[in-house]
């Protein structure tokens, strides 16, 4: 007996996989063009629906979070010390003084504003004059500040300083140390007067808007035996500027120490030379 031949399982699945695309396009076209509007719509206000969602999700998933903490170990700094103080008898009933204050400890900390009570006292302990103000300590140095002359008629013999509270700040990044050479120093006596003369080159690549000078003489013992302070303005790079400063006692001096120093902590303290840029 003859059988009906094997269908080919290959051909039958064609067959409906094209019987299901007719009417896949038969169903299609019915849909109304309205419909197809209105899916194309909201697909495409679907894209920045997503991004609003995203944002608002992550948003608030940061806003959950908690960081784990970080626990920095501030670096130990040393206090400022005043380590010397002196008071001159210079002319005229008029009397002068100095203090030293040691911060050569602190490397990358100085103080922009340390503050300081300064009171000159007889040998019997009656005070003749107070001095409060504030200077500036640089990191790494010792700062010389020198008490301008003054007049009274009980002579003062001990100078007590008192530090206030020292705010320690950190060297800024972004100035560059200054290089200063100090040239030409002389000393002479001009009109019974010590002279000291000497010269300031500024090797930083900016102009300076203040150097301070403090200038210590010092006898053949090594002693202190005068202080007295100036300061230059708007000093160029490459510039040399000379000073000058004068002791009407006429100490009995062997050396100069020039000390010229920069507030690094002022903002404004370097300026680019005229027609230069930074950049």
């Amino acid at each position: 007996m003859e059988g009906t031949p094997a269908q080919n399982p290959n051909q039958d699945q064609t067959e409906k996989l094209q019987e299901f695309t007719i009417v896949l396009t038969d169903r299609i076209r019915a849909v109304s063009k309205l419909w197809w509007y209105a899916a194309i719509a909201v697909v495409i206000l679907c894209i920045p629906l997503y991004y609003v969602l995203r944002n608002v999700f992550t948003t608030a998933d940061i806003a959950s979070h908690t960081f784990p903490a970080y626990i920095y170990q501030d670096e130990a700094k040393l206090p400022l010390q005043v380590v010397d103080t002196k008071v001159f008898k210079l002319a005229d009933g008029s009397y002068g003084g100095y203090m030293r204050i040691r911060n050569s400890q602190n490397l990358d900390w100085g103080a922009a504003e340390q503050p300081y009570t300064a009171v000159f006292y007889t040998t019997g302990g009656t005070e003749v004059t107070r001095i409060t103000s504030k200077t500036f300590v640089l990191p790494a140095s010792e700062k010389i500040l020198v008490f301008p002359r003054f007049s009274t008629d009980r002579e003062p013999a001990i100078l007590k300083v008192t530090l206030g509270d020292t705010q320690f700040i950190r060297k800024p990044d972004n100035k560059p140390e200054p290089t200063l050479s100090v040239e030409r120093v002389s000393l002479e006596v001009s009109d019974g007067k010590l002279v000291v003369s000497g010269s300031i080159k500024n090797n930083t690549p900016f102009t300076i808007k203040e150097v301070g000078l403090p200038v210590l003489l010092y006898d053949s013992a090594g002693s202190v035996v005068g202080a007295n302070y100036t300061n230059i303005n708007d000093v160029a790079y490459g510039e040399s500027r000379s000073f000058q400063l004068a002791w009407p006692n006429n100490p009995q001096a062997v050396r100069a120490e020039v000390l010229p120093e920069v507030d690094i902590f002022d903002p404004g303290v370097y300026e680019l030379p005229p027609g230069q840029s930074e950049f």
